[in-house]
């Protein structure tokens, strides 16, 4: 009669230690894969978001033009129906398919962290109502959204300069609408996936056009 030799104790306890120490290895390596994998996924989302924002912001800068009415029109509100560039906010009139529109870009902070880029819109149409107006998040997760705004360079040596503010008539600012508006997003720093934090800039120049309201005869 044959026998047959057993596993001892300790044999039984090794066996398992080094099947135990392989299965964590294996699942380290599919969990960093994993997390790759979604960081990789989250970055493109975030880019392409931000890119078609920076895109929109860009096609309706580029159909900015010049709106005025006649003093005597005037109704509340139409003092700011021109070009309006802040540090962090940029308003102005633009063509939306068949209409004019009073469109703003603006960064706002909020409470819970979650930072964003907004866009408000109102139409000509809904009487640049505030009521009327349409607002919707565009990119999330921001630490900073700055915009600077383009002049002629004068007697300087650069043909442009940027400026950190737009306000039409206000001093050397003679002309209503900038020659063109960087605008920077930069997004939180994440120290523990990326270690710095991720920045995105396009410069937008404007050809300017002029249309103006005249009161019928």
């Amino acid at each position: 009669m044959r026998r047959f030799k057993a596993f001892t104790l300790m044999e039984l306890l090794v066996a398992v230690s080094i099947f135990s120490v392989i299965i964590l290895c294996l699942y380290a390596v599919f969990a960093g894969g994993i997390r790759v994998w979604r960081r990789q996924e989250e970055g493109f989302r975030y880019t392409h978001t931000t890119r078609l924002a920076l895109d929109k912001m860009a096609k309706e800068l580029k159909n900015v033009i010049n709106y005025s009415v006649p003093e005597e029109g005037d109704e509340p509100g139409n003092e700011n129906l021109q070009f309006i560039g802040e540090g962090n906010r940029v308003s102005f009139m633009t063509i939306l398919g068949a209409d004019i529109a009073k469109v703003s870009y603006f960064f706002e902070n909020n409470e819970g962290g979650d930072n964003v880029l907004k866009r408000v819109a109102v139409l000509q149409k809904e009487g640049f109502s505030e009521e009327a107006q349409k607002e919707e998040i565009l990119v999330r997760y921001l630490s900073e959204v700055s915009f600077k705004y383009v002049s002629e360079g004068g007697e300087s040596a650069s043909p442009v300069t940027w400026k950190d503010s737009w306000v039409a008539g206000d001093g050397e600012q003679e002309a209503t609408i900038p020659k063109g508006v960087m605008a920077t997003l930069v997004f939180k720093e994440d120290e523990a996936e990326q270690g710095e934090a991720e920045i995105f800039k396009k410069a937008i120049f404007i050809p300017i056009g002029t249309l103006e309201e005249r009161e019928e005869s």
